[in-house]
């Protein structure tokens, strides 16, 4: 006997209220999030997540908050549990690896690239995530020999090109001006060098002027006492 459509109305009156109720869950855990309320909102999602294991809401605010809270361990079994009921969900798959790289565990984000690749070959996703995962955690060597790889893999020389091109003209310019700011310095300093030469000139003025003094203290009143004792001796007689 199939349902009748008002059983099936009634079906659907009692499912939205549940994904109503989890979707203001998530929005009280972004709110506690904003608010820098970190744990309050780790509680709202792993809440969550135990009702609907494949929330991607829950899971992402999850590997948001929980770094904060020195706890990224206690993402891996939530997002190994979400593969596992949705194991064909490329952006699951793309936060399990991530967990993965961020937690140092390297065979074992290789391991889910690899499931990911051998069920999707033509697909670019599974190295640029793993790629990025490693950028991120600023592993940018091992990085690119992944996206190399995954050219190689994939069989298109101009896969990954944007990914795989050096530096713009213009960023080599601005990487290479900090290291030419040494050398603007010592021109200004040898610039300034002829200035601090400069002082022993202005020393010896001065010392010219110390030497000039004899001639300027010549006391004319000296020659004169000859006269005055002559003026004194004629008084006398």
């Amino acid at each position: 006997m199939h349902p009748s459509r008002a059983e099936f109305a009634v079906l659907g009156l009692l499912l939205v209220p549940a994904h109503s109720a989890r979707g203001q869950a998530i929005g009280q855990g972004f709110d506690l999030e904003r608010a820098g309320q970190y744990q309050r909102a780790a509680t709202v999602y792993f809440t969550t997540l135990r009702g609907e294991p494949t929330n991607l809401a829950a899971l992402l605010g999850l590997e948001r908050v929980l770094p904060s809270l020195t706890r990224l361990p206690d993402l891996l079994p939530a997002a190994q549990r979400a593969v596992a009921a949705s194991p064909r969900n490329a952006a699951l798959r793309a936060l399990l690896l991530r967990t993965y790289v961020a937690l140092n565990e390297s065979d074992s984000a290789r391991a889910v690239a690899q499931r990911w690749t051998a069920e999707q070959p033509r697909d670019e996703a599974p190295y640029r995530e793993w790629a990025i995962a490693l950028e991120d955690a600023h592993r940018f060597e091992e990085a690119r020999q992944v996206f190399l790889f995954g050219r190689r893999a994939l069989g298109r020389p101009g896969v990954f090109g944007i990914e795989l091109a050096p530096p713009a003209e213009g960023e080599q310019q601005a990487e290479a001006a900090p290291a030419k700011k040494p050398a603007a310095a010592k021109k200004a300093t040898a610039k300034k060098a002829p200035a601090k030469a400069a002082k022993p000139k202005a020393t010896k003025a001065e010392g010219a002027g110390v030497e000039a003094k004899p001639a300027a203290t010549k006391k004319p009143a000296a020659a004169k006492k000859p006269a005055t004792a002559k003026g004194k001796k004629t008084k006398e007689k």
